[in-house]
């Protein structure tokens, strides 16, 4: 029997292939090694279109987390016996860690995973049960509803954070491969627990303020007012994330092609920007006689010496003069956004911050109906898949209102016909 490999994920001794069966047509089959045998398993699946081959690898790659989920946990003593805590200084270690750096992540991390070593006696990784993580997130929504909080959000962190640290541990050998998996519909077990607790009657929906596209363009023109390193922050994105703005350096500008390439990291990396005229505009203030950036980018014409565009020392006589100086930090911009509220006379809501610009931006695109790959580019997401869910909702709203109106016209009212329908702001879930 020959088999037509499609796909194949893990390695021996625990691999699962996906494909054909020379002798039974088109059906798909899932094949599989544990150690010392091979097992065959026919799918109910036909064909070799991409939706049906999308639909088998999933079967394939939730055959693998079976079987490394049904395996023992018993390991070596050191491996059984790494508590919670054990882990997390294993992640935390500056030469051998996940987390070397001292970032807000790396602290969230700390916190969360200590969180969890408290709630579980500091529980060893390999004797997680499905059982710990309901107590996790369940404790943790009590303690946040007794705060007067939601409970939600916080409680979903802590559960992902555990995951995360008992994944890298796993990589590493440090403890067995069938240990600390995430709980199967784990997200949703927590949403329906923590309908319960809280007294809802639908799932948790966070609250996302958002500025309008009017208020966007006050604050931007006051920004100057503020400080100038915040003016050009803004000026290069207010529509992205402020976080990966920050940490660029002169190199990620090519003024001769006119882009400017984020730094992105992980799964939030964003596509190169094309520069518009007034970022250009923003961009020579900042680099001329009287910007904060002239002593510096005469090193980097004439040494090629690379610099912040955003540092976060004090400006010298409003110039920067340090190469080597450190990024802006998340409180600088914060106080300086609060600030520029204030100068351009928009309410300060709590919550909303500088994200309410990029929201504001989306909304403003969305307005504009632009498409599934323009939206894509214009909120610097690195795939289509939230564009995808922001395009659904535009047309979904549409649909909605067009509802609405054939209601009114089969029970004889007068229709308000209404072409322009915009919905809320769905990019806000993957942010």
């Amino acid at each position: 029997m020959k088999f037509d490999i499609l796909y194949e994920v893990g390695s021996i001794p625990r691999k699962v292939a996906l494909g054909f069966r020379s002798d039974r047509g088109d059906r798909l089959y899932l094949r599989w090694r544990i150690p010392g045998n091979w097992k065959l398993e026919a799918t109910a699946l036909r064909g070799r279109d991409p939706e049906t081959v999308a639909a088998a690898r999933k079967l394939a790659d939730h055959k693998l987390a079976d079987i490394l989920v049904a395996l023992p946990t018993a390991g070596s003593t050191a491996a059984a016996g790494l508590t919670l805590r054990a882990g997390l200084q294993l992640a935390l270690d500056p030469d051998i860690g996940k987390y070397p750096v001292a970032t807000l992540h790396r602290a969230e991390v700390e916190r969360e995973v200590e969180r969890a070593a408290v709630i579980l006696k500091d529980k060893p990784f390999a004797l997680l049960e499905v059982e710990d993580f309901t107590r996790l997130w369940r404790t943790r929504i009590r303690q946040l509803q007794s705060e007067g909080k939601s409970g939600h959000r916080m409680a979903e962190l802590l559960v992902q954070r555990v995951l995360a640290v008992g994944a890298w541990l796993r990589e590493r050998k440090r403890i067995p491969l069938g240990a600390c998996h995430a709980p199967k519909g784990w997200k949703q077990a927590l949403r329906d627990d923590w309908r319960q607790i809280a007294g809802q009657a639908k799932d948790y929906e966070p609250a996302r303020p958002r500025h309008t596209v009017d208020e966007l363009r006050k604050i931007l023109a006051v920004a100057g007012r503020v400080d100038p390193r915040f003016a050009l922050l803004l000026q290069l994105g207010a529509e992205l994330r402020l976080g990966q703005i920050a940490r660029a350096k002169r190199s990620d500008l090519d003024l001769d092609e006119g882009t400017f390439q984020p730094r992105g990291a992980g799964k939030k990396r964003t596509p190169k920007v094309i520069l518009t005229a007034g970022q250009g505009e923003a961009i020579a203030r900042a680099f001329g006689e009287a910007g904060y950036l002239r002593a510096l980018e005469l090193r980097w014409r004439h040494d090629g010496v690379d610099y912040p565009l955003f540092p976060g020392r004090r400006l010298s006589h409003g110039v920067a003069t340090h190469a080597d100086a450190a990024s802006l930090t998340r409180a600088a911009w914060d106080r300086w956004f609060a600030e520029a509220e204030g100068l351009a006379e928009v309410p300060h809501c709590r919550g909303r911050g500088p994200y309410g610009l990029r929201r504001a931006g989306v909304d403003g695109a969305k307005a504009r109906k632009a498409g599934r790959e323009d939206l894509k580019e214009f909120g610097g997401w690195s795939d289509t898949a939230t564009p995808d869910q922001i395009y659904a909702d535009q047309e979904a709203g549409a649909a909605r209102q067009r509802a609405a109106d054939l209601r009114a016209d089969i029970r004889g009212e007068t229709p308000k016909i209404t072409t322009d329908v915009t919905t809320p702001d769905s990019e806000a879930r993957n942010p």
